[in-house]
């Protein structure tokens, strides 16, 4: 797993490169209140456990899925299990016929719009 990390006024930032695909997993959150979010959800569970286990002190909120490729979106399932908690999906409406594949509960999905598939 390849890492970096930034900070800038209350923002953190931290990139993670996971699997074969060499795809990234974000972490952005505030410093002060310690809320984040992750940015797509690759499927690469063993690495992303650790990346979780690391930053165990971000109360992570939501998934911002960026666009439903597989390898942005088939670790999601895996990572919802690993939070333990009921947590907010966005993704696109254009891109959220992968989550009833997953079986996500339809009860946490947000939506934002997008213009392209």
């Amino acid at each position: 797993m390849n890492k970096q990390t930034f900070e800038q006024n209350d923002l953190f930032f931290t990139k993670n490169i996971v699997n074969p695909l060499y795809n990234n997993i974000w972490l952005i959150g505030s410093i002060k209140t310690k809320n984040a979010i992750l940015i797509d959800a690759p499927s690469d569970i063993c690495n992303i456990k650790k990346f979780l286990i690391k930053n165990h002190e971000w109360n992570i909120n939501a998934i911002f899925i960026t666009h439903n490729h597989y390898d942005h979106i088939d670790g999601l399932k895996d990572i919802i299990s690993l939070l333990d908690k009921e947590i907010e999906i966005w993704i696109g409406k254009k891109d959220s016929v992968k989550l009833k594949e997953l079986e996500i509960n339809p009860k946490y999905i947000k939506y934002y719009e997008n213009s392209k598939q």
